[in-house]
């Protein structure tokens, strides 16, 4: 049978009509998601209010998450804890786990550490992968358990296993870094794949170094060859220039100008740009600074409207440039991105 959301509503509707939580708390998953509805954050939270009223724990814990978050209801931290206080005792571990999370770091509460691990305890008990990770970062970082790496690096290993992105991420830090384990950078960069392909924006913050600094990674040739990877490009030179914080939108014509040097180039030279807009400002005088053809510049959309995304404007970036490259049959280009402090970087490629 194919999925109908219309007819899956109208029985969710009735259910609720009969004062069945658990089809309360449907009708709340599907306005916070816009479902066979238009998403609408005061009707997910409604619902999930007269879900978590009726018992369901999946109620309580989605409104704990609500008043926690500010969404649909009025952001209030003591009202979030109390919801994930009384989903914790009612036994459902995702309660156990956030209200735990918020009497160890004092959110909502008073902090009590110990208490708060009591709490992520029971979660684990009952596998719950994100408590089972917050763990191992208590056991890391001796907050509320005594610090060992050994544990730690079990509990990561445990919660990546049930699927959890974070835990997967910290196993990675711990295979690159060699705490707790033998240091591995190839099984490093595995674990940021994976934490990656889920989502995780600071895994792939990681796992952009690694590609950067040649870490775990294939970095020549012969190894490409072996595992049948084909280059698409060939980066020529890079750059970093900074200047006074208040100056930051025209440092990646500062960054661009040392990487066209170091190639032997000039800004006549490169065929296609991508410059990041932090703001739409930073391509427009950047344009102007180096001279260039706005035709050449962020053809297929800049950070304005393809999107900023957190910790991975540089690899988006640079795709894009590979993708203007490959489809206008270009040969070079130059992407180009600042940051925050009066920095900026920028990399000069070449389509193979």
């Amino acid at each position: 049978m194919e999925p109908d959301l219309e007819q899956a509503l109208h029985w969710y509707r009735r259910a609720a009509e009969e004062d069945n939580p658990e089809a309360m708390y449907r009708l709340g998953r599907c306005y916070e998601r816009g479902q066979g509805v238009e998403q609408d954050w005061v009707q997910a939270a409604a619902w999930y209010q007269k879900a978590a009223e009726g018992g369901s724990l999946a109620g309580m814990g989605s409104l704990a998450w609500c008043y926690e978050h500010g969404r649909g209801v009025e952001k209030t931290l003591e009202e979030s804890t109390r919801w994930y206080k009384r989903g914790a005792e009612a036994g459902g571990p995702r309660c156990m786990c956030d209200y735990g999370l918020h009497l160890l770091h004092g959110v909502g509460a008073e902090r009590r550490p110990e208490e708060g691990v009591e709490w992520l305890l029971q979660a684990e008990e009952q596998e719950y992968p994100y408590a089972i990770f917050v763990l191992g970062w208590c056991s890391e970082m001796g907050e509320g358990l005594p610090q060992d790496w050994g544990k730690a690096v079990e509990r990561y290993q445990r919660a990546a296993d049930l699927g959890e992105a974070a835990a997967m991420k910290s196993l990675g830090l711990c295979y690159e870094n060699g705490t707790g384990v033998t240091r591995d950078p190839e099984r490093a960069v595995e674990w940021y794949e994976k934490a990656a392909q889920l989502g995780h924006a600071s895994a792939m913050c990681c796992l952009g170094f690694c590609y950067k600094d040649g870490v775990g990674v294939p970095k020549d040739e012969k190894k490409a060859a072996e595992l049948g990877i084909k280059p698409l490009a060939k980066i020529v030179s890079y750059a970093d220039a900074s200047q006074a914080p208040k100056d930051f939108p025209t440092t990646p014509a500062l960054a661009a100008k040392k990487a066209l040097k170091k190639a032997g180039l000039s800004p006549a030279d490169i065929d296609y740009w991508e410059i990041n807009e932090a703001f739409s400002v930073v391509g427009i005088v950047n344009t102007r600074l180096l001279d260039i053809d706005k035709d050449r510049l962020n053809i297929f959309g800049g950070g304005v409207s393809l999107g900023h995304p957190l910790g991975a404007s540089g690899a988006r970036i640079l795709v894009t440039l590979l993708t203007v490259l490959q489809r206008k049959g270009a040969r070079t280009g130059c992407a180009a991105v600042c940051n925050g402090g009066g920095g900026a970087s920028a990399t000069v490629i070449e389509r193979i």
